[in-house]
């Protein structure tokens, strides 16, 4: 096992334990699992913010490719956007859609699934790696003007009667929104080739952070989490695994195409990433807006953890077969 694929390991390994230990935090009673919201916040604002920062700081701007920021926000727009109709044939109502449009929006492309799947299958890793974390900015950047809206529309009583434009600006200037702002800091010091911190690396702060960051996200999620809610959402299950398993991919093959007919096609790399990252399940962060913006927490909980599993058990099998 390689010290990479160690590392992966380990870390879903304490994002697993952390999971866990918060869902028997609530069922015995020791935390109030709305405590989940404050520790979300906290996580997503500060953490995470923090995080994005020191990684993108280190991001070669000679990885980075114009073309990823019309497909990343394309096929987060399609996938949020595009659920909506689709849910409400469903049956959802109100929160449930605000779900359902975010678990579509919204994939686990970052370090701890999409980007270490590029860095682990894909040749060379590390450029593999720098176009997984550029998907990752431009994810963050996109959230605010394409899925704050949404969530605060329909969450309780955030604006859900307000005009779209106003939401966006709204979003804009929402605390919530400060990890897009740590992230286009971080770009910035990356081009303008800042001096990155010594001691950053020298004291493992990034690995330091990533931990805390993941310990909030998953015990916070636990908290919610009520595996007994799974049979009631079998539809929405089944719905989410075809936007994101087939829907998705071939949106982004479209665009590849697409791209690939322009005199300024992809390289072969950069397209490899952005099949990879077509893949992924929901994000983790899909069940931690959903708790901030007052959404359907539980369902948005056991779709992501029955989302998460079909792919562990279906696609991840497929890209090792195609790429490892």
């Amino acid at each position: 096992m390689s010290p990479h694929t160690s590392q992966f390991f380990f870390f879903s390994l304490f994002g697993l334990a952390s999971l866990c230990a918060g869902y028997t935090a609530r069922r015995r009673g020791w935390v109030n699992e709305d405590v989940s919201r404050a520790i979300h916040f906290h996580t997503i604002v500060w953490v995470w913010s923090t995080v994005l920062l020191l990684s993108l700081w280190r991001l070669p701007p000679e990885a980075t490719n114009l073309w990823l920021a019309l497909i990343q926000p394309v096929m987060m727009a399609v996938g949020a956007y595009g659920m909506i109709p689709v849910a409400k044939l469903l049956g959802c109502k109100g929160k449930q859609i605000g779900v359902m449009a975010i678990a579509g929006g919204l994939g686990n492309n970052g370090f701890t699934l999409g980007s270490y799947l590029c860095y682990s299958l894909l040749k060379p890793a590390e450029e593999a790696l720098a176009y997984g974390l550029t998907f990752v900015f431009l994810t963050t950047v996109s959230v605010v003007p394409l899925i704050f809206p949404l969530a605060r529309r329909y969450g309780d009583g955030d604006g859900s009667d307000e005009p779209f434009a106003k939401l966006v600006v709204r979003s804009y200037l929402d605390l919530r929104a400060l990890p897009m702002y740590a992230s286009l800091v971080g770009i910035a010091l990356a081009v303008w080739a800042v001096p990155y911190p010594t001691k950053v690396s020298q004291w493992g702060i990034v690995d330091v952070l990533m931990y805390v960051g993941a310990f909030g996200g998953y015990f916070g999620i636990g908290l919610r989490l009520r595996l007994g809610d799974s049979a009631a959402y079998i539809k929405q299950h089944t719905t989410l695994a075809m936007v994101k398993f087939i829907v998705l991919p071939c949106v982004a093959g479209v665009l590849l195409w697409a791209v690939c007919l322009t005199p300024w096609p992809l390289g072969d790399l950069a397209q490899r990433v952005v099949w990879v990252q077509s893949t992924v399940p929901a994000a983790i962060i899909t069940v931690m807006l959903a708790n901030l913006f007052h959404l359907d927490v539980r369902m948005a909980s056991v779709l992501w953890v029955w989302n998460t599993l079909v792919f562990v058990l279906v696609v991840l099998p497929v890209l090792f077969w195609m790429w490892g």
